[in-house]
């Protein structure tokens, strides 16, 4: 039987000093909860398989996490309980060496695959609560997590509301900014929205850019991260699925008739997305943020 408990996986979510090692020490603790990978998962009442898109899988808890039954889970994205410590060494390495690796397909995979592992741990521990103060939660730790990794490769953030005065006018207009890009002046070079889904915000997105830029007559580079847009499809254990919520007409839109973001990346990458020429040239997998594109924000 595992030492970690689901009640103790649910109080370290109240620590107060989440840097990025405690976000690789939580995703360890639930996988030793879960034994993810193992055929004998003693704390897991079921592993269940999506009927239509079967590497992703749900976890039902037993009576410590009131029967709940979790998210859906990438498998070929969530790191085995048996790999976890050799992932997270190739991570942090990577991190070190991030200018270093971009020919390196296997640790850029590798990074995809310990921040998802990190952040669906939270989320699928979170599910055992299963309210909106929950998923509020969720949406800040993935914020906290991506920002502890770009500053983990060198690059300095910083995060803030801004009030933008409108021309011609006593009114203003407020624009709330997940991750600003800094150089080493200190001086703004790009502004972002990380989210764990573009469900019911991509517009916002879109439009946040055109308004931000329009008002204060720059020229900054926005873009956004996502974790990313799939969900439960079906409330019968038995037809246990997945849809998408990402917005392909939405997305194609905004970027032809508004303005296209200068990034949308996300971790777990839809094949629709992939296989569609448009998209693929406007969305990347989360690697190409770190390896290339956050570089090219800063010159």
């Amino acid at each position: 039987m595992s030492r970690i408990t689901l009640y103790r996986l649910l109080d370290d979510l109240e620590s107060d000093n989440k840097d990025l090692n405690w976000f690789l020490d939580f995703a360890g603790n639930y996988l030793e909860f879960t034994r993810f990978g193992e055929s004998i998962k003693p704390n897991i009442q079921a592993e269940i398989i999506s009927v239509n898109e079967s590497n992703y899988h749900f976890f039902q808890y037993k009576d410590d996490g009131k029967n709940c039954i979790t998210r859906p889970i990438n498998t070929n994205l969530f790191v085995t309980f048996a790999n976890f410590d050799s992932a997270k060494s190739n991570f942090l390495y990577a991190l070190k060496n991030i200018r270093d690796i971009s020919k390196e397909n296997a640790l850029r995979q590798t990074i995809n695959k310990v921040v998802y592992t990190c952040q669906q741990s939270i989320g699928c521990t979170l599910d055992a609560i299963n309210n909106n103060s929950a998923k509020k939660k969720n949406g800040i730790l993935f914020e906290v997590l991506i920002k502890n990794i770009v500053a983990g490769c060198g690059i300095d953030v910083d995060d803030n509301s801004e009030i933008v005065h409108l021309p011609g006018s006593r009114e203003t207009m407020k624009f709330e900014q997940d991750i600003i890009l800094l150089d080493s002046n200190r001086h703004t070079k790009a502004v972002g929205q990380l989210k764990t889904s573009s469900k019911d915000r991509i517009d916002k997105i879109f439009l946040d850019k055109f308004m931000y830029n329009k008002l204060k007559e720059v020229d900054i580079p926005h873009f956004a991260i996502f974790l990313n847009d799939v969900q439960r499809k079906d409330s019968n254990l038995a037809k246990y699925g997945i849809s998408s919520t990402f917005l392909p007409g939405h997305f194609k839109a905004y970027t032809i008739a508004l303005n296209p973001l200068d990034g949308v990346y996300y971790i777990d990458l839809r094949p629709s997305i992939s296989s569609d020429k448009f998209l693929k040239k406007h969305i990347k997998q989360f690697d190409t943020f770190l390896t290339e594109d956050m570089w090219d924000f800063i010159k």
